[in-house]
């Protein structure tokens, strides 16, 4: 857990470092609220166990991108570590905002992020597009994930579905079985 935390956020900090601070002076723009509580968490166990300052600004949600931006942008400095929402990754690795990760794994001697990140967690991570260098890193993973009864499906004589087309003609089946609402 430390090394990933270690490397999550040394990735993350040069990976969407918007200016080139030094280590000993973190500064994180995170969301308000329960989207940054966790970071701001992350933050404060890398501080102690580096022996270093990181400092978390919270803005509302709508003005993390924003301030991001304008930071990439005017190459301020402001920054070192954006938490941001995968739909703007894109943005700021085409922008040039975000730097190639390469030589940090080569450093660390690895060859790239470890292997429990979700695959399509680490794709919106490359630019271009699951192809080129890891420009960032996941911190929250988008999982979407489908819970079913199996006992009801057996007991409807459904099988489990495979596809959304599949979930539609099962829970339709199941409802007009009787069986409820699906």
């Amino acid at each position: 857990m430390v090394r990933k935390l270690f490397l999550t956020l040394a990735a993350a900090a040069s990976a969407l470092a918007i200016s080139g601070a030094a280590w000993a002076d973190i500064t994180v723009l995170v969301p308000s609220g329960s989207e940054g509580d966790g970071l701001r968490a992350a933050a404060a166990d890398y501080a102690k166990l580096k022996g270093t300052k990181v400092e978390t600004v919270q803005a509302p949600y709508a003005n993390v991108f924003e301030q991001g931006a304008n930071a990439g942008a005017t190459k301020s400095g402001v920054f070192d570590i954006v938490l941001m929402d995968d739909p703007w990754i894109p943005f700021f690795a085409e922008n040039g905002h975000l730097e190639d990760l390469t030589p940090y794994f080569k450093k660390a001697g690895l060859e790239g992020p470890d292997n429990d990140f979700l695959s399509k967690s680490l794709a919106i991570c490359r630019n271009p597009y699951n192809s080129g260098p890891y420009v960032c890193l996941p911190y929250v993973g988008n999982a979407q994930m489908f819970f079913y009864d199996a006992a009801k499906y057996k007991e409807a004589g459904v099988e489990a579905p495979k596809t959304w087309d599949d979930v539609l003609k099962a829970s339709k089946a199941l409802t007009e079985g009787g069986g409820g609402r699906y």
